[in-house]
């Protein structure tokens, strides 16, 4: 397993952070389904795109890249149906991006987004985010050995990037349920981030999943390959850890609170965990 070095941040960093991410999501008054979020990607200016494959109703899969730093960093949204959350705020990332004078140009990375991975199982053929349960043939994130389109694309752009972060942008948004925030990890990372991160979830107002304690991250996180045991092979996340590491930031749909502040969450998380990954650099 390979060891990944982190690089405590300091309380101005944090708050640098959070204003920075407030910011990105000023904008979202709702999260919008896959069609939506698609089309608007494809309207975002500055971006490298390329279609890295079809679904087998033969939906385009869009990539998009910006940026020359050294650590390629992954971002996709949609991975299963009505995982909504996390497309919103890759949108959010890529309206920054493509200002030249953003923040996140600072970070010496080159950033990757698949907004969208899984489109033939969105409800109602991306139009629409009603309530919605998935089955094990719908999660293409865990058929590597017998992949859909959706799998092999994805597993090409690990492969081809190697990239020192992925954010598989999973949620339990499609259940509408609110429940316990929890942390899959490929690696351990150190108490101090996973702190930080609990602490920014229950600042927003999410309860963390006790039901999971690993033994260095604490309360809410564990690690995928420990939890997946023998299947973990089939899962793409076991090739992309060979290079990079992997964090997932399961949150829910909360009843009244903002669609922004969801969203915000999510990727302060992810953006802490990024950050503290490339200062290590």
């Amino acid at each position: 397993m390979k060891i990944h070095s982190f690089h405590e941040s300091t309380p101005d960093d944090a708050e640098k952070l959070i204003k920075l991410v407030e910011k990105l999501t000023e904008s979202i008054s709702m999260i919008l389904p896959a069609r939506e979020i698609l089309s608007r990607c494809r309207l975002i200016s500055g971006f490298s795109h390329e279609v890295i494959g079809h679904s087998e109703n033969n939906a385009a899969i869009d990539f998009y890249k910006i940026g020359n730093g050294g650590h390629s960093v992954l971002f996709y949204g949609f991975p299963d149906p009505g995982e909504a959350i996390g497309a919103a705020g890759i949108l959010a990332l890529m309206q920054a991006l493509s200002d030249p004078e953003s923040a996140l140009h600072n970070l010496d990375v080159t950033w990757l987004f698949i907004p969208c991975l899984n489109f033939d199982d969105q409800p109602d053929g991306g139009n629409s985010l009603k309530k919605i349960m998935k089955t094990s043939a719908q999660e293409v994130d865990w058929m590597v050995h017998n992949p859909r389109p959706e799998t092999t694309a994805l597993l090409g752009v690990l492969k081809q990037y190697r990239p020192l972060f992925v954010f598989p942008m999973h949620d339990e948004f499609h259940c509408k349920e609110l429940k316990p925030v929890y942390f899959p990890v490929s690696h351990p990372q150190p108490e101090w981030l996973a702190e930080k991160i609990r602490r920014l979830v229950r600042q927003a107002g999410f309860a963390i999943d006790a039901s999971f304690n690993h033994k260095q991250m604490g309360e809410g996180f564990f690690i995928i390959e420990e939890e997946a045991g023998e299947e973990f092979s089939s899962c793409t996340w076991s090739v992309a850890q060979q290079n990079g590491f992997v964090f997932i930031c399961e949150l829910f749909d909360a009843p009244g609170m903002p669609h922004r502040k969801i969203v915000a969450t999510q990727l302060a998380a992810g953006l802490s965990v990024l950050a503290a990954l490339i200062a290590a650099r």
